[in-house]
């Protein structure tokens, strides 16, 4: 459930994934305009992690659209490349269907993952 805070802020506190630069945390509007404006374009929901820490939110035409850079890689645990994510995306946390803020545990977590140019899963 989204704690008080966040239902009377309207905000979320997520990780900010840009292309050939580090993470860094950042508060957004948890309306879908600010997710937009966010990713530049519609939101799709990634899933990479497989344990329920997070969800990275990106551009759904990413990659079709032609003018966005390549972000990061996702790999299998081998390193084996299984897919990629095109322009700024940001991890949040999610509470069933809903997105929450990222815990100041995950923040680190997350902003020390994508130091490095590929995501592992």
């Amino acid at each position: 459930m989204k704690n008080q805070a966040e239902q009377k802020s309207g905000m979320l506190t997520v990780v900010i994934v840009p292309p050939n630069e580090d993470a860094y945390a950042k508060a957004i509007g948890a309306d879908l305009a600010s997710m937009q404006k966010e990713v530049d374009g519609y939101i799709e929901v990634v899933k990479p992690y497989g344990d329920g820490s997070g969800v990275c939110v990106c551009d759904e035409g990413g990659k079709t659209k032609g003018n966005k850079k390549i972000n990061r890689l996702i790999c299998d645990k081998r390193g084996n490349v299984i897919d990629a994510i095109f322009g700024t995306f940001f991890v949040a946390g999610t509470d069933g269907e809903e997105f929450v803020s990222l815990t100041p545990k995950q923040v680190e977590q997350f902003i020390k993952r994508y130091r490095r140019r590929n995501v592992e899963v």
